[in-house]
């Protein structure tokens, strides 16, 4: 009788940790060899509320809400970003080449040394965003709203607008 109690409660125990799992994951980033690195903070410092994939190279990350997150230095090539909130975000120093940014509200955004190369910001909302030495090389900027964004320095070699 003991054993299948053990065994009954041990299966709970299981079924909730791999419930569980990939919301806590998700939390995490991961860089290059894919050992989860920090939680995803605001801008602010505190934990970030997004609850998604994993942030990695070619993340599936339509319609994401990463207002406000600190992103910097992420790994995000080739990702999917099609229509992604990442308002007041700080995505300073991260790799963005050939990421899909259609659509996407950058508004405000912290892209300072960005690496944004054939990267697709077609209707992307660029409005005061810092974009000072972000490599913009072979990105297609067609109709996107660059109202007050700080281009200073912004390597725009080949880009499509």
């Amino acid at each position: 009788m003991k054993s299948k109690i053990f065994s009954k409660t041990a299966l709970i125990f299981t079924a909730i940790f791999i419930a569980v799992s990939p919301a806590y994951s998700a939390l995490y980033q991961q860089i290059g060899d894919t050992s989860p690195m920090t939680p995803i903070n605001t801008t602010g410092g505190d934990a970030h509320s997004y609850s998604g994939v994993n942030l990695e190279p070619g993340a599936d990350l339509i319609f994401a809400d990463l207002s406000f997150a600190d992103l910097s230095n992420a790994d995000l090539i080739g990702a999917d970003l099609i229509g992604a909130d990442l308002s007041e975000a700080d995505l300073s120093e991260a790799d963005l080449i050939e990421a899909n940014l259609i659509g996407a509200n950058l508004s405000f955004a912290d892209l300072r040394g960005a690496r944004l190369g054939a990267a697709n910001l077609s209707n992307a909302d660029l409005r005061g965003a810092d974009l000072i030495g972000a490599r913009l090389s072979n990105a297609d900027l067609s109709d996107a709203d660059l109202s007050n964004a700080d281009l200073t320095g912004a390597n725009l070699t080949n880009y499509s607008f």
